[in-house]
């Protein structure tokens, strides 16, 4: 057992040490040179970096391979007191260059981190801004958009329980309703009315109020819990009267597609 746990550490290190080769020559690569198909749109990106200072590393591999394909871009990136110093220290250069800017977002205990990302988000109403999650890669240009945009479709919400069965106790969404993935929103120039605004608040605290009732199983609680701003978001974007545009028709980690997820939050992959 020692000498296999001993050859389980050494696989380990080397395997450490060949991503981080991996990943200090794919940012070299992303930093010197922009893509010979990349886009000349003037993007305006934000990331949320808080809590754990693990995303940073997710967050350089984005903003970079993002930057590659679409140098116009500008990048805000929202930091708590846990991530500020260590975000300020990775980007340094690109803040110094003006293409990245920090925030610190509001401290306040009552709100969880899901819900200071949908406050981020509700601020770029209007906008054709993009929220991106850390944990994304870049292998091609972002076309231009003018609808809402989600990365993907994930699931109708008649299809799965309890979405199914919270969707119909927020009477919202109608039968076609599904569930569409955050890790790429913008509103695509949608601007929120006051209606909107009471709609995305009256929807967060039924469904908070939904999750903590006998509809979601106490195994189901916090995983269901987890994804409130995604779900929030989903339902209401039903309701504006515009079409709703997505970057990926399917997912899947790895894929090689335009974009792709390591899905850090729910498997701790990395790139």
């Amino acid at each position: 057992m020692h000498i296999a746990s001993m050859l389980r550490r050494i696989l380990s290190e080397v395997e450490s040490l060949a991503h981080g080769k991996w990943k200090a020559k794919a940012i070299y690569k992303w930093r010197t040179g922009n893509s010979p198909y990349s886009s000349e749109e003037l993007f305006r990106v934000h990331i949320m970096l808080v809590k754990d200072v693990k995303y940073l590393e997710l967050a350089e591999v984005c903003v970079f391979s993002f930057l590659h394909y679409h140098p116009n871009a500008h990048f805000t990136l929202y930091c708590d007191k846990n991530t500020f110093s260590e975000t300020t220290k990775l980007f340094l250069s690109s803040i110094q260059s003006g293409r990245t800017t920090l925030r610190m977002v509001k401290e306040d205990d009552r709100l969880s981190w899901q819900e200071q990302k949908l406050e981020i988000i509700m601020s770029l109403s209007g906008t054709k801004d993009l929220m991106l999650d850390a944990d994304l890669r870049w292998n091609a240009k972002l076309e231009r958009f003018d609808n809402p945009l989600f990365l993907v479709k994930e699931f109708a919400f008649k299809d799965k329980s309890p979405f199914r069965e919270i969707v119909e106790k927020t009477k919202i969404g109608g039968k076609g309703a599904s569930m569409k993935n955050l890790s790429v929103f913008s509103f695509g120039g949608y601007a929120l009315s006051d209606a909107d605004i009471n709609l995305i608040a009256q929807t967060m605290q039924t469904y908070k109020d939904i999750v903590e009732s006998d509809t979601v199983g106490r195994l189901d609680r916090t995983p269901v819990g987890r994804v409130i701003e995604q779900f929030v978001l989903s339902v209401c974007s039903e309701t504006w009267g515009k079409e709703i545009s997505f970057v990926k028709n399917t997912d899947k980690p790895f894929d090689g597609g335009l974009v792709e997820s390591c899905y850090f939050g729910a498997t701790g992959g990395t790139f």
